[in-house]
């Protein structure tokens, strides 16, 4: 029997891409109210300014001893999740780093959103390298980063453990991976919030509504935002992914809530420094 080669329709890249922009239209779609935020450089600077304490946060630590060192030349980092790149921007001002490669699954924040913000921020643009890609699989060789840093972003990977798992493969030996601005709950928070849901599911099945975009509960975490990808994950949970995706760390548990201005915040920023075992 002889094999015949057969024409297949690829529609993978188009699928991506129509995910991904659906993703980015998400803010204008299910939150208009931030949506200058998010598409104008200025205004985004006035929020990390103004609203957000997630600046603050970064600064509160020792990014002298955290890239000290770590190779003659000059630390290569990955900024997973990059977004706007107000971090890259900030990492790009130590002579530490040498070059830094801003992932991000947005081409309107890469194409648009950074340049402005780097220039704004006075970072260094000619250290940043945009990319646009997804948390998994990194298409990079093993063992390639000294650092990786990820502001607010983990917690939008699909799956936690594969996105850290990621991080180790292509981190050197002892490099280090940090995870900045989350805001982990307590076991009894936690458990709150899926008691919360269960209730809410529980009303909508006696009324007979349901919604076209609901919060879900697994065993592995809480989709709580679906417009966005974010989900919410324990103490514990964060943990075991990283110690179950080969590193050590510590935990630092900032003095700052997520915005300035907001009342009856709980948790605070939260910051992960894990080492490559």
């Amino acid at each position: 029997m002889v094999n015949k080669d057969i024409s297949i329709k690829d529609w993978l890249t188009k699928q991506t891409n129509k995910q991904v922009k659906d993703w980015e239209q998400a803010i204008e779609k299910f939150y208009p109210e931030y949506l200058k935020t998010w598409t104008d450089p200025r205004e985004q600077i006035r929020a990390l300014m103004e609203n957000w304490n997630t600046f603050e946060a970064v600064k509160y630590l020792d990014w002298k001893t955290l890239l000290i060192n770590r190779t003659d030349r000059g630390n290569y980092v990955l900024d997973l999740g990059t977004d706007t790149g107000w971090l890259s921007s900030f990492l790009s001002t130590f002579s530490e780093v040498r070059s830094i490669d801003a992932l991000d699954s947005s081409k309107h924040n890469l194409s648009i959103m950074l340049p402005e913000i780097v220039k704004l921020t006075r970072g260094n643009i000619a250290k940043i390298n945009p990319i646009l890609g997804l948390f998994y699989p990194l298409l990079i060789e093993n063992e390639h980063y000294d650092v990786i840093v990820a502001s607010a972003a983990i917690h939008h990977a699909p799956n936690l453990f594969q996105a850290l798992r990621e991080c180790n493969r292509v981190l050197k030996k002892k490099g280090e991976l940090v995870i900045l601005n989350e805001t982990p709950l307590t076991s009894s928070r936690y458990f709150l919030r899926i008691i919360r849901f269960f209730i809410s599911v529980t009303l909508c099945l006696i009324r007979g509504n349901y919604p076209e975009y609901s919060p879900s509960v697994s065993r592995s975490g809480i989709l709580y935002d679906p417009y966005l990808g974010d989900n919410i994950y324990s103490y514990s949970q964060w943990e075991k992914a990283i110690r179950q995706s080969g590193f050590s760390f510590k935990t630092i548990v900032t003095p700052y809530f997520p915005y300035k201005k907001k009342k009856n915040q709980v948790e605070r920023l939260t910051h992960f420094i894990c080492e490559k075992l």
